[in-house]
């Protein structure tokens, strides 16, 4: 008789939430599903909850009280009708403020700025995790076109974010002694590095790990500076199968490469990774695919032909045709679609380049190999 195949179980971080909520950090250390979980934290908008930064002093509130005056703020309705991309963050919140393992978790120091003038968008959570070590939280980028644009802008040098991760690094750890990991998610990640590689040498020293989960990376300049070498083999850094944030001004060797159940760019949603439950850990690729190798590959050629200069115009021509068609973000109904199609329509109307540079990089992804 013939034996029917049954589709393999595909097991996430909510299934590693579910798992390990009645173990604690000691019956089991602290991991790197347990990093991925907390560098997802940053993105909950927990104002008015959590202490926040600059102020004084304080203890700071639990993952359980916070989530408590939380959801009795924002119904469930409400949140479902909200970011599509938030909601798994909701309920992921919400499993960790009923485990053993992270109820009990201390936030503090909460600080968050979105300001379009300045085209700064910043958030960060410090997290004690009960094993007597500080998680230092970095957001990733927000749905806004700002956040996004802000993000983009680490093609042309330093950003106003990274230079805030690394002040609220120095300023919120120097009162402290306590061993330090520092991790995100995208963006997050990025400010993560830089953070660590910026800060004082005395908290610099605290640091025992940084993650970079499909964090993009820096200008070649960067690796060589005296911090990010002081701190080079203290970062972990992820990226997954298909990855195309992960592998922007990726000059760093031996990613962990990490499966996903989802397809091509949906694999940056870190609540699609596979996870390896008896192990605690991520479930591994040998290497990325063929698509993210020759995209790697296209985009490191095209960085180096292209001015800081013609960089900038880019970005600025970009963001304009989509702010000039009042597209308010990219989790926005049909929020994809509508950004494509307002790029190819606008592209005529871009600076020259601009279209010079499209046309590259897109020479160089359609006949280069992988």
């Amino acid at each position: 008789m013939r034996q029917e195949l049954r589709p393999t179980k595909h097991y996430n971080m909510m299934d590693y939430l579910n798992k390990a909520a009645s173990r604690t950090m000691s019956s089991l250390p602290f991991n790197e599903l347990d990093n991925l979980l907390l560098s997802c934290f940053a993105y909950l908008p927990l104002k008015g909850i959590v202490p926040e930064f600059p102020g004084p002093a304080r203890e700071g509130i639990t993952i359980r009280e916070a989530a408590k005056r939380f959801f009795a703020e924002h119904p469930a309705r409400e949140l479902l009708r909200g970011d599509v991309f938030m909601v798994p963050v909701y309920r992921m919140f919400s499993r960790m403020a009923k485990s053993r393992r992270f109820g009990h978790a201390v936030l503090n120091n909460l600080l968050g700025i979105d300001d379009d003038e300045l085209r700064e968008h910043f958030g960060a959570i410090e997290i004690r995790t009960g094993d007597g070590v500080r998680y230092i939280s970095y957001r990733g980028s927000d749905s806004s076109l700002d956040g996004w644009k802000e993000s983009f802008s680490i093609v042309c040098g330093t950003i106003p974010s990274e230079v805030r991760a690394a002040n609220y690094l120095n300023e919120t750890q120097r009162r402290d002694d306590a061993p330090i990991r520092t991790g995100g998610h995208s963006k997050g990640g990025h400010l993560a590095v830089f953070a660590a590689a910026n800060c004082e040498p005395e908290i610099a020293n605290r640091i025992v790990r940084v993650y970079s989960n499909e964090a993009p990376g820096f200008l070649r300049g960067v690796y060589e500076t005296e911090g990010f070498l002081r701190i080079k083999d203290r970062i972990s850094r992820y990226i997954v199968e298909s990855s195309v944030i992960g592998q922007v001004l990726d000059f760093m060797k031996d990613p962990v490469i990490v499966k996903s159940s989802a397809k091509g760019f949906l694999q940056h949603d870190a609540f699609t990774w596979n996870v390896d439950l008896k192990k605690s850990m991520f479930m591994l690729a040998n290497s990325t695919d063929k698509k993210s190798r020759r995209f790697k590959k296209a985009f490191d050629e095209w960085i180096e032909d292209i001015s800081v200069g013609d960089r900038k115009i880019l970005i600025n021509d970009i963001f304009y045709a989509l702010e000039r068609r009042k597209l308010q973000s990219f989790t926005q109904k049909k929020g994809v679609f509508l950004t494509v199609l307002y790029l190819i329509l606008d592209f005529p109307k871009y600076h020259r380049s601009t279209r010079d540079a499209v046309f590259l990089l897109a020479n160089r992804y359609l006949t280069g190999e992988a």
